[in-house]
């Protein structure tokens, strides 16, 4: 099977200029794909305002100095 994301993007460079025009980004995801993700954006400049993620071991924690919070967190910090 061959997963069809249903938030599709038609022009890459477009988003990238659109996040880096925002306040910033939460990275839902700390296992190795949301650490691959924080570091291509740190390197595309788009700031990172934190991680998150469901292991309720990893809230409190920095991964690469940005904080990981609770999903409930997001809602509470950045609403």
């Amino acid at each position: 099977m061959i997963y069809t994301s249903p938030y599709p993007v038609k022009d890459p460079l477009k988003t990238i200029n659109e996040l880096k025009s925002k306040k910033g980004v939460i990275i839902f995801g700390t296992g190795n794909c949301g650490q691959i993700t924080l570091m291509a954006l740190k390197d595309l400049k788009i700031n990172v305002l934190a991680l998150s993620d469901n292991n309720m071991h990893r809230w409190g924690k920095k991964i690469s100095g940005i904080e990981v919070i609770s999903p409930k967190q997001i809602k509470q910090k950045f609403s």
